[in-house]
């Protein structure tokens, strides 16, 4: 199994919802989590993520991180 941390974003909210309550007798609702991904710029949160086999892990932008890498290449920017 390969795992890997990512910044939670909103269509992750349910999915954290059901962590919660299985971990905390107070779980956060989940407009608290919208308002904290939305608005809150000193808060970061991260979801663990089990990648498919073969399955790349995922880059800002939607590219895989084998195409950024190979972007930033022929670019001249890997490296910096």
């Amino acid at each position: 199994m390969r795992l890997i941390v990512e910044d939670m974003d909103l269509e992750d909210i349910s999915r954290v919802i059901e962590v919660d309550r299985e971990s905390y007798t107070l779980p956060w609702p989940a407009s608290a989590y919208r308002r904290e991904i939305l608005h809150n710029r000193n808060a970061k949160y991260l979801v663990l993520r089990e990648l498919a086999p073969g399955a790349l892990p995922r880059a800002r932008g939607g590219l895989s991180t084998e195409a950024t890498v190979r972007i930033l290449s022929q670019t001249g920017q890997a490296g910096r």
